[in-house]
């Protein structure tokens, strides 16, 4: 199994796209602000359908429209709120086993090979009058101040989540599924970019340290039951060291004051020590030095710790999907921008090899991953490695409206443009990804002289503020043309 496609409406930037997986790794690519990090928080928010959306989660098209809600003379029972939906379409065609999925599967033709799930943040229909009865007191024509306080405080009142199995033969022909069918079906996990690797702050060093018992599984901790019992016959040692010292000397100071009276209980110590507590915040990632002095954790490069934190954090979520004692259907993963401190080479190398990474894992513990990659990117070197097919380009469009460009449908409508676009797009032409503007330039001598043109005629504009975006401009070489165009 394996998720397609989904179509999401109505989330922060995504007013209406549709955006294709890759069945291994997708590769999405933009500039900044351009709805990437978008699409992380939805599969983030839907993780736990028990964290409700706020009214800062919609997209900022629909705020008009739940103003005119309240304004009706009268409340209307058929006027339509905004709502914020994620379709799924999941593909089995390569499974045999289908438990996971036969709740959701509705439709009787042998040749259909998804599941269409639809999850729908709306207005739940037995608050809808009462949503407009509280609203309605704080209209406010020329001001929506209060109205506005009201949607931000009291929207995760009114709405709530449903899931629904439609059938794709006939969409009038659907489910109510409830959202804890749901739970187990999609395992999301997320690699953010702020990583803390870079934090100069002494006490929190120990980033690597912290992760890597959740990276091991316990399995892997061949002794723990050996370290169990030392640590036992520590507590009982500390145990009776404190309560002798008790006894011995603080004891006979409190008698002076009359405790412990023939009522009074006498004091006693007890001294817990959890063995996996102690393991998780007591262990220290070191290097190896010489003459058996070890280096701490952050006397190692950026670019390394940045790796070395990704492969546990991705170790660990392997060992939480195949221990889930709910049974788990696919597991999709996150990644934002990899490349952090990491030198062009690694860039390069890291996603030709995420995808084998599956394959090691299945290999060394035999259970089954089904596991799909989603990586974010600013970097050039990454979007040149990677595979073609698999690239989604984002880009924002002047009505504030995310366009996604699917780089596999276009290779599939358009072959012959495809093979010339593949063959085009090395390393510098990909910094076309995340460029605001481009420039298409006849030969080198215009690549030349066109920057400091540029600089030039932005400084006579006394427009110097504009300089940092026109510099960020990326330039089209050797593409033969007979004009200049911005």
């Amino acid at each position: 199994m394996y998720l397609e496609k989904v179509e999401i409406h109505n989330f922060r930037l995504l007013e209406d796209v549709q955006f294709t997986f890759h069945r291994e790794s997708t590769l999405i690519v933009g500039k900044n602000n351009s709805g990437k990090t978008s699409l992380n928080e939805i599969f983030k928010k839907i993780n736990n359908l028990d964290n409700k959306l706020r009214i800062e989660d919609f997209n900022i098209n629909s705020f008009e429209k739940f103003f005119d809600f309240f304004n009706l003379e009268s409340y209307d029972g058929d006027f339509e709120l905004p709502s914020v939906s994620i379709t799924f379409y999941l593909n089995y065609s390569d499974d045999s086993d289908l438990a996971i999925l036969s709740d959701f599967i509705i439709d009787l033709d042998e040749d259909i090979h998804y599941v269409k799930i639809l999850v729908e943040y709306s207005i739940k229909n037995s608050e809808k009058e009462k949503f407009y009865d509280e609203g309605k007191k704080l209209v406010k024509k020329e001001d929506n101040y209060e109205l506005t306080v009201f949607l931000k405080k009291k929207l995760s009142n009114f709405f709530d989540y449903s899931v629904i199995s439609i059938d794709p033969t006939d969409e009038r022909n659907t489910k109510d599924m409830g959202t804890k069918v749901f739970r187990n079906l999609i395992q999301n996990n997320f690699i953010f970019a702020q990583r803390e690797l870079d934090n100069n702050k002494r006490s929190d060093s120990n980033i690597l340290g912290k992760v890597l018992l959740d990276a091991v599984d316990n399995g892997d901790l061949g002794s723990i039951d050996e370290i169990e019992n030392h640590i036992q016959s520590i507590q009982s040692i500390a145990t009776n060291d404190l309560d002798s010292s008790i006894k011995d000397h603080l004891l006979p100071d409190l008698e002076l004051f009359g405790y412990p009276g023939l009522n009074d209980p006498n004091i006693q110590t007890e001294t817990l020590i959890e063995t996996q507590n102690m393991i998780k915040h007591n262990t220290k990632i070191c290097y190896e030095g010489l003459n058996g002095i070890k280096l701490p954790e952050d006397y190692n490069g950026l670019g390394s710790r940045n790796l070395i934190y990704i492969l546990f954090r991705l170790n660990q979520f392997y060992n939480e999907f195949i221990n889930e004692k709910e049974l788990s259907g696919l597991n999709l993963i996150f990644i934002e921008e990899p490349e952090a401190h990491l030198h062009p080479q690694m860039q390069e190398v890291f996603i030709k090899e995420i995808n084998k990474l599956r394959q090691v894992f299945e290999k060394r513990y035999g259970e089954k991953w089904p596991v799909q990659f989603v990586v974010t990117t600013h970097s050039s070197h990454i979007s040149n490695q990677a595979d073609f097919e698999s690239i989604r380009y984002f880009s924002k469009k002047s009505n504030n409206c995310i366009e996604i460009k699917d780089l596999k449908t276009f290779k599939d409508k358009n072959s012959e443009n495809a093979i010339f676009l593949h063959k085009f797009l090395t390393l510098t032409r990909c910094d076309l990804f995340f460029a605001d503007k481009v420039i298409l330039v006849e030969g080198q001598s215009e690549h030349i002289l066109l920057p400091s043109m540029i600089k030039k005629s932005m400084k006579s504009m006394k427009l110097d503020y504009l300089m940092n975006t026109y510099l960020l401009l990326k330039w089209v070489v050797h593409m033969r043309i007979n004009f200049i165009t911005f």
